[in-house]
């Protein structure tokens, strides 16, 4: 899940170095998103439903699965948002902002 990490950090880079309108940055953004949604929202219920059925793993760590994965589905919301903002103009923008 933590694959995506990198990509996150470099947006904040990019932003800092006075480059976050650069191409560099958006496809490092559309790299992001992607890495996030097939990480975390594609592998990761698999990996939390293996360690459900699993009768060995500790309940605090099924407990934690399933938390990280609830909070990736919050994350992917603003995400995805912010994406379609961007790909979609003005409109989708401002719906992006107010959540």
């Amino acid at each position: 899940m933590e694959v995506s990490n990198p990509f996150m950090h470099c947006i904040k880079l990019f932003k800092e170095a006075g480059l976050g309108e650069s191409r560099l940055a958006a496809a490092n953004q559309l790299l992001f998103a992607l890495l996030f949604f097939v990480c975390r929202l594609l592998l990761g219920p698999v990996v939390v439903h293996a360690t459900l059925r699993s009768p060995t793993t500790p309940v605090l760590v099924k407990a934690g699965g399933t938390g990280i994965l609830l909070v990736s589905l919050l994350w992917f919301r603003k995400i995805a948002a912010i994406a379609l903002a961007k790909l979609g103009g003005k409109k989708a923008s401002a719906r992006a902002k107010r959540s």
